[in-house]
């Protein structure tokens, strides 16, 4: 059974902070319009056969093996890979440039092995899924995922959920509220001194910022929601109105002052900005991009609070075993990921576990990795151990199955 075959048995059908999600991500600028998700395919077309090739090497951060792995992306857009280099090696690696090639160079081939790369990890576009002649034996990982929260009357308002109780408890101890605004002057106010700051503060010189023109021109369907602290505004972000679902983006905390973060000001912009829109009668909102890593913080933190896997980013990377080395298998069950198979969303867990997990086991798999979205939680032992799951947990919870491409040991 492959990867994608263990898909096909499918019936058709506690982060406490979110600061870190400054990190460039498609809501820097492209928002839920139809013609940037067009123009967007189109780049992911053009772009998607010729590469920038690395070798990225060095000890995998959790356990400390080596580990080789080959990527391919453009060096137009560094982030992906810096956000590989952060969860694989903390930053604590070495670079080969290969140079841009054909994503089918044999070259490059010949290079991964000489590197003895275990992994391979390829900018690839969605409709690449949807080829006849495409292999089986790969992850397909969205470079990034769109979460909504539901604010339909059939739920609880953000204001009573119980997983808000965090920010409720920051808002009252630090005094903080809200106000929303249309003023063109503070919204150069937002982008000068709290947006910019802000991503800066967070990428450094890496930092892409959103063009203040193009912000500007699109303030006829947004608006601007400043947190307050004594009535200064201390943080902020934009509120889109695209069709029936409002969009809160572009965040940004006063100079970029830690001590804003601290006080709350990233959770109050999510609890006061999903307050604002579900009174005024939306049934949801988006709440921003996220990586597909499970134990991504960003995802966590949205994940508590009620998101959903909404939509995915037409961008994404072939995550393919070449080898199953000690570092290989270990990435894998260090970061867990969200994956696309045949138009459905799916967790990928592997674990090394000698033994049948127990009910409490899968209980805990559960309530950590599984996310309203999902069309499973697919679980790979790495060891003979997981060989069934229980009835309970069986609508949403599936052991999958290697079948080979992760035995080569490399």
């Amino acid at each position: 059974m492959t990867v994608q075959d263990s898909m096909s048995t499918e019936k058709s059908n506690q982060a406490s902070s979110p600061s870190s999600e400054t990190q460039r991500s498609p809501q820097q600028g492209d928002g839920d319009h139809p013609l940037y998700k067009l123009v967007d395919r189109l780049i992911g077309t053009v772009n998607a056969l010729k590469l920038d090739f690395w070798v990225i090497s060095g000890d995998e951060v959790a356990s400390g093996k080596p580990l080789s792995l080959l990527y391919a992306g453009h060096n137009a857009y560094p982030e992906n890979r810096t956000y590989l280099r952060k969860i694989a090696f903390a930053d604590q690696c070495s670079e080969c440039y290969l140079g841009k090639r054909w994503r089918w160079s044999r070259s490059v081939r010949k290079s991964a092995l000489k590197h003895a790369c275990s992994l391979e990890w390829i900018e690839t576009p969605d409709w690449f899924m949807t080829c006849p002649h495409r292999q089986t034996d790969y992850f397909f990982i969205p470079s990034w995922l769109m979460g909504e929260i539901d604010l339909s009357a059939q739920t609880i308002l953000p204001l009573d959920r119980y997983s808000f109780r965090f920010e409720r408890n920051k808002i009252a101890r630090n005094q903080l509220s809200y106000r929303l605004s249309t003023d063109p002057e503070e919204f150069d106010l937002f982008y000068h001194t709290m947006y910019v700051p802000y991503a800066r503060k967070v990428h450094g010189e890496g930092a892409v910022i959103a063009g203040f023109e193009r912000l500007k021109k699109q303030q006829k369907n947004q608006q601007m929601l400043f947190i307050l602290q004594q009535g200064q505004a201390i943080a902020g972000c934009l509120i889109q109105y695209e069709g029936r679902r409002p969009h809160l983006l572009y965040m940004g905390v006063k100079d970029g002052d830690s001590a804003y973060i601290k006080a709350g000001a990233m959770g109050a912009i999510y609890y006061f900005g999903l307050l604002s829109v579900g009174t005024e009668g939306y049934a949801r909102a988006a709440v921003g991009w996220s990586r597909a890593f499970l134990n991504d913080g960003v995802l966590l933190y949205k994940k508590q609070r009620g998101a959903y896997l909404a939509e995915s980013y037409p961008i994404g990377f072939r995550l393919k075993v070449t080898q199953a080395s000690a570092g290989a298998k270990a990435f894998l069950k260090n970061n867990p990921f969200l994956h696309i198979a045949k138009g459905k969303y799916y967790g990928a867990l592997f674990i090394e576990e000698e033994h049948q997990l127990s009910d409490q086991r899968f209980e805990e798999i559960e309530a950590k990795y599984y996310m309203q979205g999902m069309a499973a939680l697919i679980v790979y032992p790495l060891a003979p151990g997981a060989k069934s799951v229980p009835a309970p947990f069986a609508d949403r919870i599936r052991i999958g199955g290697t079948n080979g491409w992760l035995q080569k040991e490399g």
